[in-house]
C-alpha cells in the first residue's frame, strides 16, 4: 500500500503576495508544488495547513489528476466562446472585451482548481479606473464561465468560487443618468428646425424610449398607421443587424399622432421610402444601410446639447432616459412603464409582474408626448 503523503508546506513570493504552497513527491520522484492560498488570507502555517488538507486528499486519492495537467482559465474561455456565446453581436462584443482586457491577461494561466475567490476579490477592487458597475460585469462573467466549467463537468457541481463573494455597489450606477426636461426636447426640435430626419431621430428616443440601435433598424414596413403601432424588429449595433435586445422589447409600441405625423412626413422627403427601407438611410451608402449613430451623436448631437445649454454631452440613451422620466411623472403603474420601455424583467421595472392592454399603453404614452410638448 502507497504511503500517505502529507505534503511539504512552503511560502513563496508571487505577483500576488506571498503565497502558500504544498509538496508532494509523485511517482517519477518530482517535487512539483500546488498553490494553497495567499498569506494575507492564511496568515499561519496551521491555518496554510488546515486550507491544504484537501489538496492531500486529493493527492492521495488521486495524485495524476492533481499534478497533471489541469485546465485553465483560459481553455474555459475557448469553449465558451466557440460553443456557449450568445449571438447577439453587442452582447458578443461586451463579453470578448471582458475576456481580451481583464480575464484572459490576469486568469488566463492559472489552472481551474486554483483559482482563489478571495484573490479574485481583491483584483476586482483594485481595478479603481473601472466602474463598480463595470466590475461587477467581471465578476458576473468569471461566475458565468465557472457554471459552464461545472456543466461540462472539468470541477465539481459544487465548486464555483465566484459564489462566495459579491461586490458592493455593483449593481449601481456611479452617476446618476441624466434626462431632458420637456423644454429642452422642444428647444432641440427648434435648433433642428430644418432638419426633419434629426427630429425624426431624437422624437423616437425622447418620445417612444427606442435605443438607439432600434432607432437605427427602423424599417418604413414596422410602423403600421392604420392600427397606429410601431413593432420593432431589428437593431443593429456597429452595421450589424441583429434581433433586438430581449423577447418583451419586440412588443408593438403605439404611435401618437403627433409621433406618427412627424415621420409620415420624413418619409415624404426622403428618397427611400418604401416599406424595405431603412428609415433613416444613409445618404452615403446609397440608402444600402442605416447611418452611424455614434458619427451622428458626435458631429450633430453632442454639439446639438451644447448649443441649447446642456452642461453634459447629450447621447441618444439619454433620451431614452428622458422617456422613462416623462412616463415617471405621469403614472405610478410600473406594469405599464415596463412594456411601454420594454424592459426584459421585472428588477428594471420595479419588479411588477402583467401584461398592459394597448389603451392604456396608448393613452400613458400619449399623456407623455402631451407633457413633453406642453410642460
Amino acid at each position: 500500500m502507497r504511503r500517505y503523503q502529507n505534503g511539504t508546506l512552503e511560502l513563496a513570493q508571487t505577483a500576488a503576495g506571498p503565497t502558500w504552497y504544498i509538496r508532494f513527491t509523485a511517482a517519477n520522484g518530482t517535487r512539483p508544488r500546488v498553490r494553497v492560498g495567499l498569506k494575507k488570507a492564511l496568515p499561519t502555517k496551521t491555518a496554510a495547513s488546515r486550507a491544504a488538507q484537501p489538496l492531500r486528499e486529493k493527492f492521495n486519492a488521486t495524485p495524476d489528476e492533481l499534478l497533471g495537467p489541469q485546465r485553465t482559465f483560459a481553455d474555459v474561455v475557448a469553449k465558451y466562446e466557440a460553443e456557449e456565446m450568445p449571438q447577439t453581436h453587442s452582447t458578443r462584443r461586451g463579453y470578448m472585451k471582458m475576456h481580451r482586457l481583464y480575464i484572459v491577461p490576469k486568469w488566463g494561466n492559472v489552472p481551474l482548481s486554483q483559482i482563489d475567490a478571495m484573490e479574485v476579490r481583491e483584483w476586482l477592487r483594485g481595478l479603481n479606473h473601472l466602474s463598480p458597475r463595470s466590475t461587477g460585469h467581471l465578476h458576473g462573467q468569471m461566475k458565468n464561465l465557472f457554471k459552464f466549467a461545472q456543466l461540462w463537468k472539468w470541477i465539481p457541481r459544487s465548486e464555483n468560487p465566484m459564489k462566495l463573494f459579491s461586490l458592493a455597489g455593483s449593481t449601481k450606477r456611479s452617476k446618476r443618468p441624466r434626462v431632458l426636461s420637456g423644454a429642452q426636447f422642444r428647444a432641440l426640435l427648434k435648433h433642428f428646425e430644418s432638419d426633419l430626419r434629426m427630429q425624426a431621430m431624437i422624437t423616437a428616443g425622447f418620445l417612444l424610449g427606442l435605443r438607439s440601435s432600434e432607432i437605427f433598424g427602423l424599417k418604413w414596413g414596422d410602423f403600421d398607421h392604420h392600427e397606429e403601432t410601431l413593432l420593432i424588429q431589428r437593431a443593429i449595433v456597429e452595421n450589424v443587424v441583429g434581433k433586438v435586445k430581449t423577447e418583451r422589447s419586440g412588443a408593438p409600441l403605439p404611435l401618437d399622432s403627433f409621433v406618427a405625423k412627424l415621420f409620415l412626413r420624413w418619409r415624404g422627403e426622403t428618397p427611400c421610402r418604401s416599406d424595405v427601407d431603412w428609415v433613416f438611410a444613409s445618404p452615403y451608402r446609397e440608402g444600402k444601410s442605416p447611418m452611424d449613430p455614434k458619427n451622428l451623436q458626435t458631429r450633430t448631437l453632442v454639439p446639438a446639447g451644447k448649443a441649447i445649454g446642456l452642461d453634459f454631452h447629450l447621447g441618444w440613451h439619454t433620451l431614452r432616459h428622458s422617456y422613462k422620466s416623462l412616463l415617471d411623472r405621469v403614472t405610478p403603474d410600473a406594469t405599464l412603464k415596463r412594456d411601454l420601455m420594454r424592459h426584459a424583467d421585472v428588477h428594471t421595472t420595479m419588479q411588477v409582474y402583467g401584461e398592459v392592454e394597448m389603451d392604456r399603453m396608448r393613452t400613458a404614452n400619449s399623456a407623455a408626448v402631451a407633457l413633453a410638448l406642453t410642460e
